[in-house]
């Protein structure tokens, strides 16, 4: 199974932007892996009859063959890019994949040949990184380069999420959730930056009051910027995973702000209790069961602390019982019998969520506790 990347992560950071689009200067099979997008954030359908899309209305590409590297990608290039422009994207962020990235095309200089009517950017594939979240992360920055102007009018409570991705198992009800919490607290979101966010909310962004993490990996140059521009950042250590985490992710905010989360910490108790009376009437005990976590760091070590001192069961890296991974992982480790259970906590995953089952916050502590003693 090959692993994502930043080259992917860039993709599903755009493809986050609900009128912007990720558009590939590469083969039709290049285009494999970034499809995904379509699961997880749905867009509104194109027409797929045109030949940038070939049938899927996502990540629109030039088309091009391995007769065209002998001096015809070009103008694939600046027809594919036309037809794009024409469509009622609100931006276009350009990638090469790694193929014709040795080329050499002058990617910038066709998106000036085109002449797009809409504000675009070229992403440089080189600059991505190797890990899903650095590309994510890099590519929201340069988005918000591109299309934020200087200059700031603060709104008093309001709030830009970062650290938050359409990679996120069920990011839609994650935000719901994260949005009544703050709501409770006085404060409003404006935007989650790359996760189902409009270009509009990404513009407004930058006149919030405040910045709250969600992830840490995926935000290191994202929060720097909206830094520089005055917001004021409250960090995330790890991300809001268990009871414990979770509730420590209400506090920060509070002390930051100098909001009261009591509602919060309220909601919190209810859902505790309620964890509570389900695990006994299970009547199950997982103590000295093994478990394996695949996840970024900020999902890993609180769900780790979640396992270990809830239920004492016991971390292992081999001949685990339970195993918490990717969504795709999580299919071939069940088909090969390699562990007794496979819980879904990440992407890539081709799994649709028609219930309620993130992995962060309140309801994806309960989603946790479902799989676990199903």
């Amino acid at each position: 199974m090959n692993r994502p990347d930043g080259f992917v992560g860039a993709v599903m950071a755009i493809e986050g932007v609900v009128d912007a689009t990720a558009m590939l200067h590469g083969q039709n099979g290049c285009r494999k892996g970034l499809l995904l997008s379509r699961r997880m954030c749905p867009r509104p359908e194109r027409d797929v009859d045109l030949p940038v899309y070939d049938g899927v209305s996502v990540v629109p590409f030039s088309g091009i063959n391995q007769g065209d590297y002998t001096g015809r990608s070009m103008g694939k290039l600046v027809r594919a890019l036309d037809l794009v422009s024409r469509e009622d994207y609100r931006f276009i962020a350009l990638l090469c994949s790694p193929g014709i990235s040795i080329v050499g095309d002058d990617c910038a200089r066709a998106l000036g040949d085109c002449g797009p009517r809409i504000p675009s950017m070229v992403i440089d594939s080189s600059e991505l990184g190797e890990e899903v979240w650095v590309g994510f992360d890099r590519a929201i920055r340069s988005t918000l380069e591109k299309i934020t102007s200087e200059g700031k009018t603060v709104r008093p409570g309001t709030v830009v999420v970062t650290g938050l991705s359409i990679m996120h198992k069920d990011w839609r009800t994650f935000e719901e959730e994260l949005c009544d919490i703050l709501g409770d607290m006085g404060l409003e979101v404006i935007c989650f930056a790359g996760a189902g966010c409009t270009v509009d909310q990404l513009i407004d962004s930058v006149n919030t009051e405040w910045c709250i993490d969600i992830s840490p990996e995926y935000s290191v140059a994202t929060r720097s910027y909206y830094a520089e521009r005055g917001v004021e950042v409250v960090s995330a250590e790890e991300s809001p995973v268990g009871f414990d985490a979770t509730e420590s992710f209400y506090r920060r905010i509070a002390e930051s702000t100098g909001r009261d989360c009591s509602p919060a910490l309220e909601r919190l108790r209810r859902f505790r209790r309620r964890a509570y009376d389900c695990i006994r009437a299970t009547g199950r005990d997982l103590r000295g069961r093994t478990f394996h976590v695949s996840a970024p760091e900020s999902v890993r070590a609180p769900l780790t602390r979640f396992l270990v001192k809830s239920f004492s069961m016991l971390e292992s890296d081999m001949d685990y019982d339970y195993l918490f991974a990717e969504g795709d992982r999580c299919v071939t480790e069940k088909a090969s019998g390699g562990c007794q259970r496979c819980i879904d906590v990440g992407f890539p995953s081709r799994k649709v969520d028609f219930g309620m089952n993130p992995v962060l916050g309140l309801h994806g502590t309960m989603y946790l506790l479902d799989s676990l003693f199903l």
